[in-house]
């Protein structure tokens, strides 16, 4: 199995294979479980709403039987019930925002890490050139 790389908010983390990944992935799991579930249920939400997807039509395209798809993901939406790291990370792949969009500190780390992702090469460039900046004056 090839090496998987997974950018977190302080740094990189490579894995050399898929259990490493899911057990370091289950303890962020816990951690944010207790401090982050309103967050993630409020971005998954907007998201998701301003795709123009359903409940249903997201589960299903991330991978979630029909039948329990709208359900699971009004769950997660109302906050009654966190989604897993690995399912959430499924359903950022559907609406194209990166796991750590999900787990952001507040609303505009949310931003700046969506607005990475969605960036174009030469405009990562130039935002790594300013971070780097900040970081480093």
């Amino acid at each position: 199995m090839g090496v998987h790389t997974k950018e977190v908010l302080v740094g990189t983390q490579t894995f050399s294979d898929e259990p490493d990944r899911a057990h370091f992935l289950r303890g962020l799991y816990m951690t944010v479980r207790r401090n982050q579930g309103p967050a993630i249920a409020k971005r998954l939400r907007e998201v998701r709403l301003a795709l123009g997807l359903s409940q249903r039509e997201l589960g299903v395209q991330a991978g979630m039987d029909p039948s329990v798809a709208s359900p699971r993901i009004n769950q997660y939406e109302r906050g009654k019930h966190l989604p897993d790291p690995l399912t959430l990370e499924r359903l950022g792949r559907v609406l194209n925002c990166p796991l750590p969009f999900f787990y952001a500190a507040d609303d505009a780390m949310a931003t700046v890490i969506l607005g990475v992702h969605l960036a174009s090469g030469a405009q990562r460039e130039q935002l790594l050139r300013l971070a780097t900046k900040i970081v480093n004056p």
